[in-house]
């Protein structure tokens, strides 16, 4: 029962504090709920991951109690994804809204 949507001024100031402006050219999508989804315009669960892979600065870091290095240190990885960007990627892809975004994971760092 997926189809196009908007955003609402706030869900826009949402997305566009995490996402890059290029990103945000989507049509964002909502449910308009049926019998399948129980007339909630949602199906099923799906996950929200962040994956750091630990290397030796990093370690060093933790070692210290160093959370500030850390936190500066893993945002700088190539391959890191903040678990914002994460759940915004679903919003893009239509799996989900940026109203369950905010709704289940609304203490996301942005």
């Amino acid at each position: 029962c997926i189809e196009d949507d908007k955003l609402t001024p706030a869900q826009a100031h949402t997305a566009e504090s995490i996402l890059a402006p290029a990103s945000m050219n989507f049509t964002p999508k909502r449910g308009r709920g049926c019998n399948k989804c129980q007339h909630t315009g949602y199906l099923g669960r799906i996950g929200i991951h962040e994956l750091l892979e630990i290397n030796e600065p990093l370690a060093d870091a933790l070692r210290s109690g160093d959370t500030v290095n850390f936190s500066n240190t893993a945002k700088r990885q190539a391959n890191f994804k903040r678990l914002a960007v994460a759940a915004m990627d679903y919003v893009q892809e239509g799996v989900t809204t940026v109203e369950e975004v905010i709704r289940v994971a609304g203490s996301i760092e942005h």
